[in-house]
């Protein structure tokens, strides 16, 4: 019995480092990928900034973009203040059932004795 529960801890941490390792990479491709949007949105900013100084003055292009990122956090926060506020529905994997149908069935059968 105890072979068959060492089958299914060895299936269940390799399922699990797998699972961390795909989350692992995601993020790190998350946190580049927002380096480079950062980065492109900073010229972009300081392209639309210069412009508007040419055509308006220093001042108003000033006013400009402050409130265009003031308009920008606003609605960002209602974004995500509205989604957190809807039901996350988490959806469970029919593997991660069974493997913790298996791990209690085994538990239960070892206390019986």
């Amino acid at each position: 019995m105890s072979g068959l529960f060492q089958a299914l801890t060895s299936v269940a941490a390799a399922a699990a480092t797998q699972a961390t390792m795909r989350t692992l990479k995601r993020a790190g491709l998350l946190a580049v990928a927002g380096v480079f949007i950062i980065i492109g949105l900073c010229f972009g900013v300081a392209a639309g900034y210069q412009a508007l100084t040419l055509s308006y003055g220093s001042l108003v292009a000033k006013l400009v973009v402050g409130g265009a990122f003031l308009i920008l956090g606003l609605i960002v926060l209602l974004v995500a203040n509205w989604r957190s506020n809807r039901r996350q529905v988490q959806e469970v994997g029919t593997t991660s059932v069974a493997l913790a149908f298996a791990m209690g069935l085994l538990g239960g059968l070892s206390r019986k004795r």
